[in-house]
């Protein structure tokens, strides 16, 4: 929770590893005269192989890469691969393009231990608001493209061929990626 000084107004956002209460944070698009964990600048300010997280894919449309709980991602270099653009790695090893006008936190995310949890019974999670996982194939064709037949054996549906999600979108290795994306030459 972040209160801003001149205007007083409340806001949440994502903490970095490491950030207390009372920490101040720095969010600017000009070079800083400092660096600190949880302060926000635009890439190509940010030194070679630090560590980052909560990037914007296209400059002005907000974080929408690395945001979960304990991730970062390496800024690589800048303007080597392309003219503009930082190569960073993300936390799946993918190399990836983003302009150097995208904005970016440095540090990594906090609670790193998240996914280390024991929840031990499906009804501590049913009292935090989650709901059970329930097969395609389990359900009614109706409700999912595996659906529906007498016989619940079969790995991929009658018609459609493959499998897909409940969208219909195709799983086990069917690509999904879009083809124009800035990548790696």
């Amino acid at each position: 929770l972040v209160r801003y000084p001149k205007s007083n107004r409340i806001q949440y956002v994502i903490a970095c590893e490491g950030q207390q209460c009372g920490d101040s944070v720095l969010s600017t698009r000009s070079q800083p005269k400092y660096f600190r964990r949880g302060f926000a600048m635009p890439l190509k300010y940010v030194p070679d192989k630090a560590s980052i997280c909560q990037i914007e894919c296209e400059p002005g449309n907000g974080a929408q890469m690395v945001r979960a709980a304990g991730t970062s991602a390496k800024l690589l270099n800048k303007n080597g691969t392309k003219r503009g653009y930082g190569l960073i790695e993300l936390q799946s090893k993918e190399l990836r393009l983003f302009d150097l006008d995208c904005m970016c936190v440095l540090g990594r995310n906090s609670n790193i231990y998240h996914n280390k949890i024991n929840w031990g019974k499906a009804g501590n999670r049913r009292k935090l608001g989650w709901r059970p996982y329930v097969h395609g194939t389990c359900m009614s064709a109706v409700d999912h493209p595996h659906g529906g037949g007498s016989k619940h054996k079969r790995t991929r549906p009658f018609r459609g061929g493959g499998r897909k999600t409940k969208w219909g979108q195709g799983l086990m290795g069917e690509k999904t990626r879009k083809v124009r994306k800035d990548r790696v030459p």
